[in-house]
């Protein structure tokens, strides 16, 4: 909104009492002495200043739009990014599958009860309250809507499902399975290293790596680290197995390998 203005013309600049300190005087206005052209000038600067205030403020909300433009972000000085955990990208769809699975069962249940609700209530509902019949208008909605949108979530489930197996399968080849060798490498180095010096056989000191603790240790983690299963009535168990084997070898890093 333009704010008012009260103009006064340039006589009534120059006639303040003595000692009064002056106004600013536009520099357009300064010599004018037409009352109306006065007026129009000030009004036209001041419509230029809004504008010229408006246009700063886009400029400051573009500027603090992160990615405004297609422009990439500049991180702060000194600030590191953010490391992200290689079992993110089978949390994400174990996630959304554990979602639309509770939402099937909480949907049928409210339908159950939805259901028990309104045979009881039209045994007894009193057709001129509309309290009543309002409750009765949801519990219907309910029942109409219910199972055609439940025949929706079943196909979204499906949907996630074949993500998640998916998911799984790349996590295992393109992630678990790569780091477990490196793991075990890493683990003979230190295993033969420590035990070189009681052995010159060399295929006993191989024999007793395999059977050392470290190695014994690691043959679990291994274990879990593949597809038993590319059913998607399995994906949610087989991820979550997943990923109890990606925190146990977090746990075998940390003691056996740092």
């Amino acid at each position: 909104m333009v704010p008012e203005l009260k103009i006064q013309s340039n006589a009534a600049y120059c006639n303040k009492k003595q000692g009064e300190t002056p106004m600013a005087v536009p520099g357009n206005l300064r010599g004018c002495a037409d009352p109306g052209r006065a007026s129009e000038l000030a009004l036209q600067g001041a419509g230029r200043g809004l504008e010229a205030q408006e246009a700063g403020r886009t400029i400051r909300c573009i500027e603090v739009r992160p990615g405004q433009g297609g422009q990439t972000n500049q991180r702060n000085e000194g600030q590191r990014p953010m490391k992200t955990n290689p079992s993110d990208e089978l949390k994400a769809p174990l996630a959304a599958a554990e979602n639309i699975e509770a939402c099937l069962a909480n949907e049928a249940k409210l339908l159950r009860d939805s259901g028990d609700e309104k045979n009881a209530l039209q045994k007894v509902i009193d057709i001129s309250d509309g309290g009543q019949l309002a409750r009765m208008a949801t519990l219907l909605v309910i029942e109409q809507v219910g199972q055609p949108r439940r025949t929706y979530r079943h196909q979204e489930q499906e949907s996630a499902l074949k993500t998640l197996v998916d998911s799984s399968q790349s996590f295992v080849s393109n992630v678990f399975a790569p780091r477990l060798r490196d793991m075990e490498a890493r683990a003979v180095v230190v295993v033969e290293t420590n035990m070189d010096k009681h052995f010159s056989n060399k295929d006993a000191l191989r024999s007793a790596v395999q059977h050392s603790t470290e190695l014994q240790a690691l043959g679990p983690i291994k274990e879990a680290a593949h597809m038993f299963s590319y059913r998607t009535d399995d994906a949610i168990r087989l991820a979550k197995i997943l990923l109890e084997g990606w925190r146990a070898a977090d746990a075998f890093e940390a003691k056996y390998l740092s």
